[in-house]
């Protein structure tokens, strides 16, 4: 039997951005549990994604964990359905920002775009997003090699989550 090691698991950005709205939902997640295919707003997501800038390259990998909507002129972009949950969406930019610094680009910079509000905003990352970004990552392994998910705290977002039934039901 293989033990594993807390290095040993690769933080998505997806995983970043959900430590930023439960770490429940992220416990789930990293386990193997997906319910995002039942998801509505997941669903429209998806809608957004194939249906917006389909010029650009899409979707490109970095580090075989992070995954870019699309990047343009060295400007990384990421497309939101809604402003809903700003503060995930702007610490997943800065994760692949993260990344993209990580691997060597000098003072990467991502846009959040919000294309049914024609809303867009420039990201940097500065040096205290680097220790807030490594200083969550930590909190992110001690999570994910819980043998148990953590207790539930109710927020906003419960009610549309697609985890709603292991937390409620």
């Amino acid at each position: 039997m293989k033990v594993e090691h807390v290095e040993d698991k690769k933080i998505t950005g997806l995983m970043f951005a959900y430590s930023y709205l439960c770490m429940r939902k992220l416990w789930f997640y990293s386990q193997g549990i997906q319910m995002e295919q039942n998801s509505e707003d997941v669903k429209i997501g998806k809608l957004l994604d194939e249906n917006s800038y389909k010029k650009e390259d899409k979707h490109i990998l970095i580090n075989d964990c992070v995954n870019i909507d699309y990047l343009k002129d060295g400007i990384v972009y990421e497309i939101k359905k809604s402003k809903a949950e700003k503060e995930m969406s702007v610490a997943q930019i800065k994760y692949y920002l993260y990344h993209l610094w990580k691997s060597g680009v000098a003072s990467p910079i991502g846009i959040l775009k919000i294309p049914s509000i024609k809303y867009q905003e420039e990201i940097s990352l500065l040096q205290e997003d680097i220790e807030e970004i490594e200083n969550q990552l930590i909190k992110i392994r001690e999570i994910i090699l819980k043998k148990c998910p953590p207790s539930l705290k109710e927020i906003k977002a419960c009610k549309k989550c697609a985890y709603y039934e292991f937390c409620y039901i």
